[in-house]
């Protein structure tokens, strides 16, 4: 059909624009707004999802990594040494880095010097410098290990002597909550069996205040007591007499603790002084039939 001038085609006209109320019945009808905006909480519902997964895999990885360092040292398998003799149980796990503690218990139906139990048992895992308990039937009448802790070293040595047993002072540690000359730790712990006259090794509260153990190895009995016990050290001597080979009678072979050692002053020092070469004894065999030992 032609176009006349001034008609327009059906796709050139003009949009028209519906009504946002329409009367019906007299009254007005409101059409809903368009809304073409994604609702906020949906991007929130995400967001937070991602969160909690990401949280969720850092507790997964750090549970793994605390379960692995607990682990990480756990490299050695501890051996069985029950039925070996004590002397050699020691070695074995002294050469696999572990740390041996006597509890020596009579046992009638085990051999002397025999393991007849260890803790932890074999074949578990443990870390170098790990502890291993090793029960053992001894060939004496064990001692049991008194408690020193907060003891001063005088009182312990007191203790000591009394159950058959000696101390010795490891270290002296500093502390401004333990009095000086406080026993802080013991080893063997209280209450495990000792070899009678064995060592109960201890560390001790040196304060705030120390000195230190002036080295008076080789020294004359007398010099090296006038020495220790004047003032600013005051300390309080144990003489005790030992036979040596290479330090003549009278003079000292060594201090427990040893020289250049920090302590508090007044602390117990035990000086071992020579009596000379031991002596040894042969039998007399003038006269008589060289049934009868001497002491020479």
């Amino acid at each position: 059909m032609p176009i006349t001038e001034g008609a327009t085609s059906a796709d050139e006209q003009p949009t028209t624009v519906l009504p946002t109320t329409s009367q019906r019945g007299g009254r007005s009808a409101t059409y809903p707004p368009y809304d073409d905006v994604v609702p906020r909480r949906t991007a929130a519902w995400v967001f937070g999802s991602v969160v909690s997964i990401l949280a969720l895999i850092a507790v997964g990885l750090f549970a793994f990594r605390a379960l692995t360092d607990e682990n990480a040292g756990a490299n050695i398998v501890v051996p069985s040494v029950v039925g070996m003799n004590i002397e050699e149980a020691k070695s074995l796990l002294i050469d696999l880095g572990l740390v041996p503690i006597e509890d020596p218990r009579v046992r009638d139906d085990v051999p002397n010097d025999v393991v007849y139990e260890q803790t932890p048992p074999a074949e578990t895992a443990a870390a170098q410098g790990d502890n291993v308990i090793l029960l053992f039937n001894p060939g004496f009448v064990p001692v049991e290990v008194p408690n020193l802790v907060g003891l001063s070293v005088e009182e312990a040595t007191n203790v000591l002597k009394a159950a058959g047993l000696r101390l010795v002072v490891n270290e002296f540690i500093a502390s401004t909550e333990i009095p000086a000359n406080q026993i802080i730790v013991q080893t063997p712990a209280v209450g495990l069996g000792a070899r009678p006259n064995s060592v109960v090794t201890v560390d001790v509260s040196g304060g705030t205040n120390t000195v230190r153990v002036p080295d008076v190895i080789g020294d004359e009995q007398n010099a090296a007591v006038k020495l220790l016990s004047a003032t600013p050290l005051n300390f309080v001597i144990d003489l005790q007499p030992e036979a040596s080979d290479v330090i003549e009678a009278g003079r000292v072979i060594r201090t427990e603790p040893l020289g250049d050692t920090a302590v508090p002053p007044g602390s117990v020092i035990i000086v071992v002084v020579s009596t000379g070469k031991p002596q040894v004894v042969v039998p007399n065999v003038v006269g008589n039939d060289g049934a009868q030992p001497r002491a020479v």
